[in-house]
């Protein structure tokens, strides 16, 4: 029903994903690999809050590249890759899309479970970067076959956000109401 009277609200959730690979055998028996892909999504949310919506985008670009090989007892595999998340949320509400609240004034009405106008969770924007390294190798003697391997992951992240930063905020609770106007349709 939402969608027949407000035909201009965004569509929930798209999301795009791409990737391509390239192997390679090269000399002396060594296999290489490199590999990319980008993730986009997007989302339109009130985080279950009524009208009083947000605008959400991830983007999580990465790309990978390993090489594997032998030797007469021993085998190799190396591993390297980098990814990179970025989140922004931002204010889903302008001056024309009016269905979206009233813009520059967050209204929440807890009674009737109405919340309106920007959402007190943008804008905000997340990052975090993983880069990795891994190495495996296994060395045959006689009939025992031992194992040995070496990783390194770095993981960093932070993030800006601006909660409560874009409107005066309208709070009406049942404690508000208490010796209001029983005519009010607000009751």
């Amino acid at each position: 029903n939402l969608l027949q009277k407000y035909p201009f609200v965004p569509s929930p959730f798209r999301d795009t994903y791409s990737t391509a690979r390239l192997d390679y055998n090269g000399w002396h028996g060594i296999h290489f690999f490199a590999r990319a892909n980008y993730e986009a999504n997007s989302a339109v949310s009130a985080f279950g809050l009524g009208y009083s919506v947000y605008a959400n985008r991830d983007n999580t670009p990465g790309i990978a590249g390993g090489a594997d090989f032998s030797t007469a007892h021993t085998t190799h595999s190396i591993r390297v890759s980098y990814e990179k998340f970025h989140n922004l949320i931002g204010n889903a509400v302008s001056g024309n899309n009016t269905y979206y609240g009233v813009p520059g004034i967050e209204f929440y009405y807890s009674a009737q479970g109405l919340f309106s106008g920007p959402n007190y969770l943008a804008p905000q924007a997340t990052y975090q970067s993983d880069k990795q390294f891994r190495y495996d190798g296994s060395w045959i003697k006689g009939p025992h076959n031992i194992r040995f391997g070496a990783g390194f992951n770095r993981i960093l992240g932070g993030g800006f956000a601006g909660f409560f930063s874009l409107a005066p905020r309208v709070s009406i609770t049942s404690a508000t109401l208490l010796g209001s106007d029983p005519s009010n349709p607000l009751n």
